[in-house]
């Protein structure tokens, strides 16, 4: 009898400890599938795709001789351009992150900052597109060429190794905001890694709108 007793007591403290467990649990402030974690992340000297002004700052770590950052470059980019960036919503900020991996990925940063040097942003943007276009044969040699192609002489700028130090500066930041690999991109501040799918950037730059008109 005693022991039947000791297992009816066992039983309604362990109903009564479920009860209260699950009570605290539901009364406890839940996290929205919607909080995110927002790193505050400075574009630095990073060359601008778009206004300026734009509500929504896409700022990518990349590598030119990366196939990911490729990938999302010829896949990803273009559209949006066409829905974010050309319609001033969302503007793009490219930032060094070379791997010791890639021999020629520093070179290419620098010989796009070299460009960028003599034409602005514009000129940048488009060495940047040389530059992954020619991702599969890159070296100093068409890195100059590349520069070349779109109407600059980058020679001395490349020799002297001009741009070295912003170079391994956006390095250092992106590893300062824990940036692993390349592409890393920050979206107002939300870290989206590698080369997503354009649906995940999408919902990343149309969250950080609604976010900034609610502001």
């Amino acid at each position: 009898m005693e022991r039947k007793e000791t297992w009816i007591t066992f039983l309604v403290v362990l109903v009564c400890m479920i009860v209260v467990g699950f009570l605290l649990y539901a009364t406890a402030p839940q996290k929205s599938k919607t909080d995110t974690i927002l790193i505050n992340v400075s574009a630095g000297d990073g060359p601008v795709l778009g206004n300026s002004d734009a509500p929504v700052t896409i700022i990518e770590f990349s590598d030119y001789q990366c196939p990911f950052c490729k990938s999302f470059y010829e896949q990803t980019l273009p559209k949006i351009i066409t829905e974010y960036i050309d319609t001033g919503k969302a503007k793009l900020v490219f930032r060094d992150f070379p791997s010791s991996l890639h021999p020629f990925a520093e070179l290419a940063s620098e010989g796009a900052r070299c460009v960028r040097e003599q034409g602005g942003d514009k000129a940048y943007y488009q060495m940047h597109n040389a530059l992954f276009q020619s991702q599969s044969q890159l070296s100093a040699a068409t890195i100059e060429q590349d520069a070349q192609s779109i109407g600059y002489n980058i020679d001395s700028c490349l020799k002297n190794r001009t741009y070295a130090t912003p170079v391994e500066n956006s390095l250092e930041a992106g590893v300062g905001v824990n940036v692993k690999g390349t592409p890393t991109f920050f979206i107002n501040g939300v870290m989206i890694e590698g080369s997503q799918s354009y649906a995940t950037f999408k919902a990343a730059i149309d969250d950080a709108l609604a976010h900034t008109t609610r502001s």
